[in-house]
């Protein structure tokens, strides 16, 4: 959300705006996942549990980083922002 809110404000396009969310998507959940798979790793789990875990994890987040620039595509920039945070606020817990 910041990011939308970042890239509104210095009046970046909504091609911007997706490919900015795009790449968060991928590499920093990439590197979340990652984290998350070796903290399990170090806590013995079982392999194919470990690997459920860090997939699990990866799909979730990418698809919550796609309903922001889903957000993004079906709206103006001022207005994606706006309905970017609300739906920040209605997926994570307060």
């Amino acid at each position: 959300m910041a990011l939308i809110a970042g890239l509104d404000a210095a009046k970046a396009g909504k091609a911007t705006m997706v490919s900015a969310l795009l790449i968060a998507a991928v590499a920093d959940n990439l590197t979340d996942s990652l984290s998350v798979h070796m903290y399990q790793e170090s806590e013995r789990l079982e392999q194919k549990e470990a690997f459920v875990g860090t997939l699990t994890n990866f799909a979730t987040r990418f698809i919550l980083c796609l309903s922001f620039v889903l957000i993004v595509m079906l709206f103006r920039e001022h207005t994606a922002v706006a309905g970017g945070i609300v739906w920040e606020c209605h997926c994570l817990p307060c």
